[in-house]
């Protein structure tokens, strides 16, 4: 994944406010696009020191990092004996093969000090290196001004105890430059050996909002983070802030984190057994590891067909709403019943599945009479759509052009409800199965006077589905 300069600019204020302290913004070497994002971080940030930009150990590389405007380098060097052959040419067996290595490096780390930056020697492929080695290159890169020396598990294959022990045997000598590792997570370890790696005495981790990077990503800076505070009363970064953070790096990046994602994951604090509600009800930390709140989240309850009565209970008491005991088993099994055909309750389903166990069924206040949606590769999206009050007679007209059909229907049925508008909030899409003919869900947050409501849709339609949760959030909000 890439981002534009803008795009970098917004990540950065907010890595700012959360309290990064130091960012590495891109690739210099990789063109006047990079340049010029970094260039912009610079300006966001305010201060070019905490800025560093990624370079290999070639001059020119350096001179482009001058070039964008950061103050520090990410200077990466091969390390492992098939990256030192293979990149640098030299031969495992020929004399002297760690030496020139270390030469051609510490080479390259004085033209970048000439150069007046902030240096942190990334250690390529360190993970497989010959340790002996890498201890040697530790301590010629501090004898030599390296700010910082940093171990990169590039291909995540560490176990944690291979990275405590490594750690431990490089900290030692290490008095002036600061150790640090960079860890990917191809076995799902990239948290468990940065935390490994601070125990055993680094002082500084490398981590990505949401765990991007290359192929399975890199280390998470927020289970970093929340791990240092919850389990050690170390503080390292705002995390109630956490999530605005990551919603705009999935949102700018196209790569969301998956539901079950720890910290992040939609899935992280809502509930889904029966016999979780019941027990959430006596005591919040039966089922939570630490608390919502601490990230910046709140305790949630999913309806389903592991819920029960206690769940029932649970969600009528937290929407403000009552119903007779003796309907509680009916509107259960109605829960049960639509969640195994495929659907979410949402609360908007709920709300509706009471009224309909009372017998009352709901007033639809807003229906959807008709609609047209145009859109095309030469052509602005537009909608036009009618919409029936209260089973008035009169039609309300609305149409709106918008980025694309979805948002343009949406605008349509928002100019048609006039005074009563809504704004969608949050709007999620995945396709339930496969092919052009793909049937997709839809959730959505709807807002109106002051509330929220969440709600959802499937079809096969998106534009249509989009259109029925909407309007089914503004019948309830009404």
């Amino acid at each position: 994944m890439t981002f534009n300069p803008d795009a970098k600019a917004q990540i950065a204020r907010e890595l700012k406010k959360i309290g990064v302290p130091m960012i590495e913004a891109g690739s210099a070497c990789n063109g006047s696009s990079e340049k010029d994002g970094i260039w912009k971080v610079c300006e966001e940030v305010g201060d070019r020191m905490m800025v560093a930009s990624f370079a290999r150990i070639k001059d020119q590389d350096i001179d482009d990092v001058v070039e964008s405007g950061a103050g520090r380098v990410s200077l990466v060097c091969p390390s492992s004996d098939r990256h030192i052959e293979v990149k640098l040419g030299f031969r495992r067996d020929s004399p002297g093969f760690y030496d020139r290595a270390i030469q051609t490096t510490l080479k390259s780390l004085e033209y970048a000090l000439k150069r007046d930056l902030i240096v942190e020697l990334l250690a390529e492929d360190g993970s497989r290196a010959n340790p002996e080695y890498l201890k040697r290159l530790s301590l010629e890169a501090q004898k030599n001004g390296a700010e910082g020396f940093c171990v990169c598990d590039t291909l995540g294959c560490l176990m944690p105890s291979q990275t405590y022990e490594l750690f431990r045997y490089l900290r030692e000598g290490l008095d002036r430059t600061v150790l640090s590792f960079h860890g990917h997570d191809d076995k799902g370890l990239a948290t468990a050996n940065t935390l490994e790696a601070l125990r055993a005495g680094a002082g500084r981790f490398h981590g990505t909002v949401n765990g991007l990077g290359e192929r399975c990503g890199n280390c998470a800076l927020e289970e970093v983070a929340l791990s240092l505070e919850h389990e050690y009363g170390i503080k390292v970064i705002d995390l109630t802030r956490i999530q605005e953070l990551s919603r705009l790096v999935a949102g700018l990046s196209n790569v969301h984190p998956s539901k079950n994602k720890a910290v992040v994951g939609k899935f992280a604090f809502q509930h889904d057994a029966g016999i979780h509600h019941a027990a959430q009800l006596k005591d919040r930390e039966m089922y939570e590891p630490y608390s919502p709140e601490l990230v910046g989240r709140q305790h949630s309850l999913s309806l389903g067909k592991l819920s029960g009565l206690g769940s029932i209970r649970i969600k009528l008491g937290e929407m403000g709403l009552s119903l007779e005991e003796d309907r509680m088993p009916a509107l259960l099994e109605m829960v049960r019943r639509m969640n195994e055909a495929g659907e979410i309750v949402s609360d908007a389903d709920f709300l509706l599945l009471v009224e309909r166990v009372k017998g009352r069924g709901m007033h639809e206040k807003v229906s959807l009479e008709e609609i047209s949606v145009i859109t095309g590769n030469r052509t602005t999206p537009a909608a036009v759509v009618h919409l029936r009050f209260n089973g008035d007679e009169d039609l309300h007209f609305g149409a709106a052009t918008g980025d694309g059909p979805v948002d343009a229907a949406i605008a349509a049925v928002n100019n048609a409800l006039g005074e009563n508008r809504a704004k969608l909030v949050e709007y999620y899409v995945e396709a339930i199965t496969g092919g052009s003919d793909a049937v997709v869900r839809l959730n959505v947050t709807v807002e109106m006077n002051g509330s929220r409501l969440n709600s959802s849709a499937m079809g096969t339609d998106i534009f249509m589905a989009s259109v029925h949760a909407y309007l089914k959030a503004v019948n309830l909000l009404l």
